[in-house]
């Protein structure tokens, strides 16, 4: 399970992208007349991949000038979003490892990682890049030379479409931002026999080397989430294993269905480099945050039975959440963040004075309430942080240059890894407080565990007025004021525009309009 999701992008990704544009003068130079054009291009562009679908050219990548506005604007973002993922994803990749990329595009996934993941560089790796438009194969192994040069990874290139033809031997399947284009990705509770999700799933179990995985990037938005959903439980009703993001393998408590959440991660864009954010601002399509939603699958170990359903214990005690939102302001100066667990979705919320708690991506170990106390917006179960002991001294911070200081061994006694309350905090029990309890690392967990610690709720406490909003748009809480349950569908980069399809569900399958007769390559 992996801890940490979603790490700050490293400087290896910022150096990158702030050189990205003195590669594309090499490999896409614009004249002064196009320069001036490109802002209106990308807007154009922006549009047909999300609000006027029906109207995207079915070979757009084939095309001079949308490939040149996707390759300055749309590639640095996904580039920076599949990089900020790349970052704390574990892909297992060993010496002569094979990636095969499905609809590559511009060979952005191979960017991504090789711009990400230092650590990797060394390590020779195969890299297959499959999408039926040939331009952009070009352009992307053009580019791929000038960042990564002679030395790299042995990457390969071919233009086809998807489906033409069985696909080869891979270690790492990719397909980023393909199965939104997908008409009919299926999934559900409909028949699986007959169901396109089925199909694909055989397809990609045949073409996986033993051990091998398959990565699924979509953009952050509803429908697109949803498609991942629905593909997600048709995978593991197939006895596929869901690696990541998810902590369990029971019903998705955020399937984006009606007003229900959608699964989706957000993470401020802040570190995007200044020439990327003048290009968004000029083509008005500013950007404050990034987002994206994502599966990393293993298919069925041999002999494995197929998963006979949901086996949720309704009184788990503890239980491994993981954070899906950002933190939102609740009233009485608590704070609260959403999580998605075996039982359901959590609101997970600080006791006043909290520090700024855990980020989008991480993985919590939470005790689980007897008595559930559900927001009656979301339908979240309600968890409150523990307060530390009254009269704990609070952590002075330590002086400029000094080392770090030590972790405690497990088994340890003293403050938790939330420390003490700040100076002026409350010395005696607050409402709901049941006392002081042992802190420290959880029975059993590694050296350096700092899982945030949660406590079982009051029975009559309930969450006061709020001053603000959940920042990212999985709907807020019971309590906060918010004229409408979940924000605006995002972009595929950011969370600022409207979808990139109509959806439409029918049954148990969820369809995608318009048809599309083949997958694009988009990443």
């Amino acid at each position: 399970m992996q801890a940490r999701l979603l790490p700050p992008a490293p400087a290896s990704l910022a150096q990158g992208l702030l050189a990205l544009p003195a590669a594309l003068d090499i490999v896409q130079p614009l004249r002064p007349r196009h320069r001036a054009q490109l802002p209106s291009q990308v807007a154009q562009l922006s549009e047909w991949l999300t609000t006027a679908r029906e109207d995207l050219p079915r070979d757009y990548l084939s095309r001079p000038a949308l490939l040149t506005a996707y390759l300055h604007y749309f590639l640095p973002w996904n580039l920076y979003r599949q990089g900020r993922l790349l970052a704390g994803l574990d892909l297992q990749l060993a010496p002569g490892a094979r990636i095969v990329d499905v609809g590559a595009g511009p060979l952005t996934f191979a960017l991504a990682l090789w711009l990400t993941r230092p650590d990797l560089r060394a390590v020779p790796l195969r890299y297959l890049a499959i999408d039926r438009a040939a331009a952009a194969l070009q352009a992307g192994r053009r580019l791929w030379d000038q960042i990564a040069g002679p030395g790299g990874w042995a990457v390969e290139t071919v233009a086809q479409p998807a489906g033409a033809r069985a696909l080869p031997e891979a270690d790492l399947l990719v397909l980023a931002n393909v199965i939104n284009e997908v008409h009919r990705p299926g999934g559900g509770e409909g028949d699986a026999e007959d169901d396109p999700a089925t199909h694909l799933l055989e397809q990609w179990a045949t073409a996986l080397a033993p051990g091998g995985r398959v990565l699924l990037i979509e953009p952050g938005t509803r429908p697109a989430a949803r498609q991942l959903v629905a593909l997600r439980a048709r995978a593991v009703e197939q006895g596929w294993r869901v690696l990541a993001p998810c902590t369990h393998a029971e019903r998705c408590p955020q399937p984006g269905i009606g007003r229900l959440p959608w699964c989706h991660f957000a993470f401020a864009a802040t570190d995007a480099p200044p020439w990327l954010d003048d290009l968004s601002r000029r083509a008005r399509l500013a950007k404050e945050r990034a987002s994206l939603s994502f599966l990393l699958l293993a298919p069925p170990a041999a002999g494995a039975e197929p998963d006979a359903g949901p086996k949720v214990d309704k009184h788990p005690g503890e239980v491994e959440v993981r954070v899906v939102s950002g933190t939102f302001a609740l009233g009485d100066d608590s704070r609260g963040r959403y999580g998605c667990a075996a039982p359901g979705l959590v609101l997970l919320v600080d006791h006043p004075g909290a520090g700024a708690g855990p980020a989008p991506g991480e993985l919590l170990h939470v005790a689980w309430p007897e008595r559930a106390e559900k927001d009656a917006k979301s339908g979240a179960t309600i968890v409150r942080q523990r307060a530390p002991p009254p009269g704990a001294a609070a952590r002075p911070p330590p002086p400029a240059g000094a080392a770090p200081r030590p972790r405690r061994p497990p088994g340890a006694r003293g403050g938790g890894a939330r420390g003490g309350p700040r100076p002026g905090a409350p010395r005696g029990p607050g409402p709901g407080w049941r006392g002081p309890r042992r802190a420290g690392p959880l029975a059993g967990a590694p050296a350096g565990d700092r899982s945030v610690r949660y406590a079982r709720p009051a029975r009559s406490a309930r969450l006061d007025a709020p001053v603000g909003p959940d920042p990212i748009g999985h709907g807020p809480p019971a309590a906060c004021i918010q004229p409408r349950f979940l924000n605006t569908p995002t972009t595929p980069a950011t969370t600022r525009t409207a979808p990139a399809n109509v959806q439409r569900v029918t049954g148990s399958s969820i369809r995608s309009q318009p048809r599309k007769t083949a997958i694009t390559g988009l990443t």
